[in-house]
């Protein structure tokens, strides 16, 4: 069967992939990957806004990507303070 990925499939390996980095970064206590598994949760939330944005839903557009801005910028703060 070839079949493509669905968004939700590719959603549900970054969540798992984001959710190792984060407790795997908080063991070692490693920013860096702390870091890199919260922008993983914003390119999720980016994920969810395009899905919105192909069912015409602006409501939910706005909100999940005002989320993931939010998401980024405080990292960057975080990594560049």
């Amino acid at each position: 069967m070839k079949q493509k990925a669905t968004i939700s499939d590719i959603e549900t390996s970054l969540f798992i992939i984001a959710l190792a980095a984060l407790f795997f970064g908080w063991k070692i206590q490693s920013a860096p990957l702390m870091y890199s598994s919260f922008l993983f949760i914003s390119v999720i939330l980016l994920l969810e806004a395009v899905q919105a944005y192909l069912k015409k839903d602006q409501y939910s557009f706005s909100q999940q990507t005002l989320r993931a801005a939010g998401i980024i910028l405080i990292t960057a703060f975080f990594i560049f303070k």
